[in-house]
């Protein structure tokens, strides 16, 4: 798809580029994939800088069947330079084409509307900023430098802030994945150790500012004795997560309860919940997914029974173990990223997260790796309970990552009342979560 950059300023304008040809949306002559968005914006943002001298944000992404669009907002307004100037909509309707002028409209009538991103309403980053400066003030730091936005994906976005204590981070999630900050502050409240320095959270709960990001990320491939490692610090985290804090506890809303007594009491609701998003986005052989669905959740309901009775406490867990959201800290490895965090069976990080390394392993060393985790865990159970437990756990993967998924879409669903716009940012966070959905529940159900 041909990549389009549509940059709006607050007083309504359009920025287009000045052709021979005549007047046409900014494109930067590269083709990309629905992938697009997952990298980081650092370079579409210096692009505006370069050829047009403005400072900007990319805000989201969307996808037309020709066109992947990605929308910025300027830092402040200026005048750009080059071959660019600002437009309105009204003198550029005769000056473009078709299919990029249905493409403005709909991002236009979108570009302050977001159920589930909140730096796509309003004003944008801008009260994000605002309150940064402010935070600054009452800690008696300045800000110095240009601010770099590091990530922006329908996760949250991600923005390193110079100042004269060092480099601030401040994260913005998206609804659905405040599940960050409330593990995030867990961390901080209980001082665990490696966390990075909590500055403080947003008065609207929906951003966080740290001092660092701590340590070095994980490469995507390691040794058996890195991931033994992993494992067992993994293990002596998760029996630290209670739930005895009361500001925690009082949070629990917040994050899914994924217990297998919830899962138990919820399994004909999944049904049916899988039921609406098929006839939602209209996707053929509705009766046949469903039948086969409802064969796999007999298995699945025995399976849970089974592994209800031997006794391993439910814990907090990352919900998204994998080498990409792990750092190395001082010769410790730390999970970052909890937006998908759960309270669960903690044995469903290790069995996702070597779902995900699988390829790195023999079954040799991937049974070595299970039993160095299951090796903290030998206060609770028999070793032979525990690899029976984890035996059921990994029965189970395709299941939780299908129900993982159905619930986040379902919440989307219902922030959306069950309109999502197309050409909107929330359009592309549930074609995302539905694509990850759909192809872990076609694997759950045909196997």
């Amino acid at each position: 798809m041909t990549l389009l950059y549509i940059l709006l300023n607050e007083r309504k304008q359009i920025l287009m580029q000045n052709l021979t040809s005549g007047y046409a949306v900014p494109c930067p002559h590269k083709e990309v994939n629905e992938s697009y968005g997952f990298d980081s914006p650092e370079i579409d943002n210096q692009w505006f800088y370069n050829n047009c001298g403005l400072h900007v944000f990319r805000r989201y992404v969307c996808f037309d069947n020709r066109y992947c669009i990605s929308v910025f907002e300027p830092y402040t307004y200026s005048q750009p330079t080059g071959d660019y100037r600002w437009m309105e909509y009204d003198d550029i309707i005769t000056l473009v084409n078709q299919d990029e002028l249905i493409v403005l409209l709909n991002v236009i009538s979108n570009y302050n509307i977001s159920e589930n991103m909140p730096w796509v309403n309003l004003d944008g980053f801008r009260p994000y900023f605002d309150w940064v400066s402010t935070v600054a003030e009452t800690q008696s730091f300045s800000i110095m430098g240009t601010i770099r936005q590091i990530k922006n994906a329908y996760v949250s976005s991600l923005f390193v802030i110079p100042t004269s204590i060092g480099d601030l981070y401040l994260k913005i999630p998206a609804i659905t994945y405040l599940n960050d900050i409330v593990s995030t502050e867990y961390f901080w409240s209980k001082e665990i150790s490696n966390i990075p320095d909590f500055i403080s959270i947003s008065p609207n709960e929906r951003a966080y500012l740290t001092k660092d990001m701590c340590g070095t990320n994980l490469p995507s491939e390691n040794d058996v004795d890195t991931y033994k490692y992993i494992v067992r610090h993994w293990g002596k985290m998760q029996q630290g997560f209670t739930l005895s804090d009361k500001r925690f506890k009082d949070k629990l809303l917040r994050l899914h309860d994924y217990t297998l007594q919830k899962i138990l009491s919820s399994l004909d609701k999944f049904i049916n919940q899988v039921d609406f998003l098929f006839e939602y986005i209209k996707k053929p052989l509705i009766k046949e997914a469903i039948a086969a669905l409802k064969s796999r959740v007999g298995d699945v309901e025995d399976l849970l029974d089974l592994l209800c009775t031997i006794k391993i406490p439910n814990t907090l867990c990352h919900g998204d173990m994998r080498p990409g959201n792990i750092r190395r800290i001082d010769g410790e490895f730390k999970p970052y990223d909890w937006g998908m965090s759960i309270y669960s069976h903690p044995f469903y990080d290790i069995t996702h997260f070597l779902h995900v390394v699988r390829h790195q392993l023999s079954d040799k060393e991937k049974s070595s790796v299970v039993q160095a985790y299951l090796s903290e865990w030998d206060s609770c159970e028999s070793l032979e309970n525990l690899t029976a437990a984890y035996a059921l756990i990994e029965q189970l993967t395709d299941f939780f990552m299908a129900y993982q998924d159905c619930q986040w879409l379902m919440e989307i669903l219902q922030v959306c009342n069950n309109n999502i716009k197309k050409y909107s940012m929330d359009d592309w966070l549930f074609s995302r979560r539905l694509y990850y959905f759909i192809r872990v529940f076609d694997r759950f159900i045909n196997t």
